[in-house]
This record gives C-alpha cells, sequence and structure tokens, in this order.
C-alpha cells in the first residue's frame, strides 16, 4: 500500500512538474513570437514607405497628393496609407517586386529569414503575391498593414522558414528547460527507489525479528515445562 501510493504522488509531482514546463515554454514561445511580429512588421511599413516615396520622386514636379487629414490626425494609420490612393490614380501603382526588394534587405540586415511571401489582399482575397507559400514547424507573419484608411486593401508578410529564427531566440530556453527536466526526473526516480529500498529493509529487518522472537520462544517454553517437570519430581520424592 506505502509503495502504491509513493508511485502515485511520484507520477503527480511529475505530470505538475511536465505541465509547469509546458505552460512556460508557451508563454515564452509566444512572448518571442509577438516580439517578431512587432518588429518583422514595422520593417514591412518601412519598406513600403520607401517603395512610396521611391514613386513620389518619378512623378513631375508640383503634383500633389493626398495626406493625413485633421479629422484621421489621432488615428493609428502609416502616412504613405493616405497616398496610395493619389498614387493609383496618378497610374503609379504600388510595385510589389520593390517592396519584396527592399523588405528583404531589411530583413537580412536585422538577421532574419529573408524567404517569406508577401500577398496583398482586398477585402480578405489575395489578389496579388511574390515568393512561396509557408511551410514550417513554426509560423510567423506580420500584421496586415493597411493600403487603404478602410483596412478593404491590407498588405502582409509571411515567412516560408522561421524555424532558425525562433531556435535562435529560444535555443537556450529549450536546452536549459530539457537539462533541468532530465535532472529533476532523475531525482525523483532516485529518491523513489531509495524510499523503495529503505521499506525493503525496514520489511527484512521485522520480518527478522519476528522470527528470532518465535524461534527463541520455542527452545524457552521446552526448558521451562522440564524445569516445571524436574519440580514436581523432586517434590514427590521428597514427599516420600
Amino acid at each position: 500500500m506505502k509503495t502504491y501510493y509513493i508511485r502515485l504522488i511520484t507520477i503527480l509531482g511529475l505530470s505538475i512538474i511536465l505541465l509547469v514546463q509546458f505552460v512556460w515554454l508557451a508563454n515564452s514561445y509566444n512572448f518571442v513570437k509577438d516580439e517578431l511580429k512587432i518588429k518583422s512588421t514595422n520593417m514591412l511599413e518601412q519598406a513600403i514607405m520607401e517603395e512610396t516615396f521611391s514613386r513620389l520622386q518619378n512623378l513631375p514636379i508640383g503634383t500633389k497628393v493626398q495626406s493625413r487629414t485633421e479629422e484621421d490626425k489621432n488615428r493609428n494609420i502609416p502616412e504613405f496609407v493616405y497616398m496610395q490612393e493619389s498614387l493609383e490614380q496618378l497610374k503609379s501603382p504600388i510595385i510589389l517586386d520593390s517592396i519584396n526588394h527592399i523588405y528583404k534587405q531589411l530583413l537580412l540586415k536585422n538577421n532574419y529569414p529573408s524567404e517569406c511571401m508577401i500577398s496583398i489582399s482586398k477585402n480578405d482575397t489575395i489578389i496579388q503575391h511574390i515568393g512561396n507559400k509557408p511551410s514550417s514547424l513554426f509560423s510567423l507573419q506580420t500584421d496586415k498593414v493597411p493600403l487603404r484608411k478602410d483596412y478593404s486593401i491590407v498588405i502582409q508578410a509571411q515567412f516560408v522558414n522561421p524555424n532558425n529564427l525562433f531556435f535562435g531566440k529560444m535555443g537556450l530556453l529549450l536546452v536549459s528547460t530539457t537539462i533541468l527536466l532530465i535532472f529533476v526526473v532523475f531525482c525523483i526516480i532516485y529518491q523513489v527507489r531509495i524510499i523503495s529500498k529503505i521499506n525493503k529493509i525496514s520489511q527484512i529487518r521485522e520480518d527478522f525479528s519476528y522470527a528470532m522472537v518465535h524461534d527463541m520462544k520455542t527452545p524457552l517454553s521446552t526448558i521451562m515445562i522440564c524445569l516445571l517437570y524436574t519440580s514436581d519430581a523432586a517434590d514427590e520424592a521428597r514427599s516420600v
């Protein structure tokens, strides 16, 4: 019965440790993913901004384009969004190849994987894209960056293979967590084995003591009976 409880407590303890480690890793993964997502989104906005200004420079001098209005002053929308409609009307549409080229340079500069798929969507339907579709253990994509104020047209980048990026950020954490788990599991198993051995030794001692007492009782009883008969015989001899 004691062994059963020991095993039950051990399994319960290991389960709690594994659960805590899993939650810790999941939270760490989400934290790293959010950090990478924010940085990659900022780089995408920077690439779009550079591409937009490169088109503006090709316009005739004195050409006016739409800019941020007073009513949109407090809206968290990139500045280039207000220029896109004007550039479209001036026959200068967004050039996805140019954005892809600028974005890859920014990614390489910041030690990010440069292989990604950049897509432009209109009402949640992809109308234009460049690059291969992502296929990876980890998923990483930027936020949807608006190209219109009403978010009817957005642009987004999805990384094809960000595994190395995640392992680079979480490699030390994964290794240390694995070593810690192995050490804890080994210590618990070793401790359970010691407790089991102590229980076995205690049981052997108890059985040995019981056997010794039982074996000693038999000869002592025989001697007492002999002494009793001898005493009775001596009394009878005296009486005669």
